[in-house]
């Protein structure tokens, strides 16, 4: 458009002014900005949704076997993610019934999971023939450590990257006719037998379980702080001479003056395990196996083909014959030695 500031004169129009240009490194910066911006949202949106999962799951554990899983201990076992819980099922598979039990698992295939008993089993009852408790015939059953009577055994499974375990508590109830024996079967995906962490966690789920328990039943009992470590079981590879054991084996005669031997280490346990291998043998030749308490009920059954059974109190002591021809005479011996040195404490009477 013209204007016209003066009728006289034409006033011709001016260039338009040229547009400002942003400095580059600003137009940059906005850009990385937003980026930034867009980053913490998706992560806040990630995270959220973890949040989610695991606020699904609370419920849950916060209820699970009416109330006795310690939530935090029982969140590092399965770790993240949804979870469910079957309370249809009276008792372990082919094993004593349990006054409350419950299953924990991840939702979805293979994911982890946890079988939790209470059992009360009575004292000096007459129970021949009852049906095993589960982690009876542990093979190399652990310690739980200082203020625990149980044990963890474990052992890698079929599948890869899953550790299956067994972890027994048995907490004596002096207010009571009857103690309580709690029981957590773990399957730990990616889980590891030979991994500290895993072990501890399994451990931990189980006498946090226990104390719930005494706490619910009234039991009036003295019980221990978390595990603070949980040894490995005895690898293949990890045998002594029978003059160093200080384990289970201990102050066993060897069959021979060269054999081997292979225990579970010194500590308070609910069952023992000694194996002694004669130079030569092909294959296990001993094996030495005590059982105490609840697992001693279930062991008075006599001896099968091949044993040799001992009973002291609430204690019983089994010797395997695991090759034709064997000793019968060293076989009591070793037996005898076997009961004697067995700790007092596993048939101390209760108050």
């Amino acid at each position: 458009m013209i204007v016209l500031d003066d009728p006289g004169e034409e006033v011709r129009p001016t260039a338009p002014e040229p547009a400002r240009r942003r400095p580059a490194g600003r137009s940059r910066t906005a850009v990385l900005g937003a980026l930034a911006g867009l980053l913490a949202l998706l992560t806040a949106w990630l995270t959220l949704g973890d949040g989610l999962d695991r606020w699904r799951g609370e419920p849950v554990l916060e209820s699970a076997c009416d109330g006795l899983l310690p939530v935090a201990a029982a969140r590092a076992v399965l770790g993240g993610g949804r979870l469910a819980e079957r309370r249809d099922l009276p008792s372990a598979t082919d094993g004593a019934r349990a006054d409350l039990r419950c299953v924990v698992a991840r939702t979805g295939e293979g994911g982890s999971r946890v079988d939790v008993a209470v059992h009360r089993p009575a004292r000096g009852a007459d129970t021949v023939g009852t049906p095993a408790y589960p982690g009876a015939e542990a093979r190399w059953p652990v310690p739980l450590g200082p203020g625990w009577d149980g044990f963890f055994a474990g052992s890698t499974r079929t599948e890869p990257r899953a550790l299956a375990a067994t972890v027994a508590v048995l907490v004596a109830c002096p207010r009571r006719a009857a103690d309580l024996l709690v029981t957590v079967e773990g399957v730990l995906v990616d889980g590891a037998v030979d991994n500290p962490a895993d072990r501890l966690r399994l451990a931990r789920l189980a006498t946090g379980t226990a104390r719930a328990s005494a706490d619910r039943f009234d039991c009036g009992a003295r019980l221990g702080a978390d595990p603070a470590a949980i040894a490995l079981p005895p690898g293949p590879d990890e045998d002594v001479a029978p003059s160093e054991a200080r384990g289970a084996c201990a102050g066993v005669p060897p069959p021979s003056g060269t054999a081997r031997a292979r225990e579970t280490g010194p500590g308070v346990a609910l069952r023992e395990h000694c194996e002694l291998t004669p130079p030569g043998a092909d294959h296990l030749r001993y094996e030495l196996d005590a059982y105490y308490g609840p697992y001693a009920e279930a062991a008075r059954e006599g001896a099968r083909e091949g044993e040799l059974v001992a009973e002291a109190g609430c204690a019983v002591y089994v010797l395997r014959s695991l090759e034709s021809g064997a000793d019968g005479d060293y076989a009591r011996r070793a037996l005898d030695a076997f009961a004697t040195r067995s700790p007092p404490r596993a048939c101390a009477p209760r108050p």
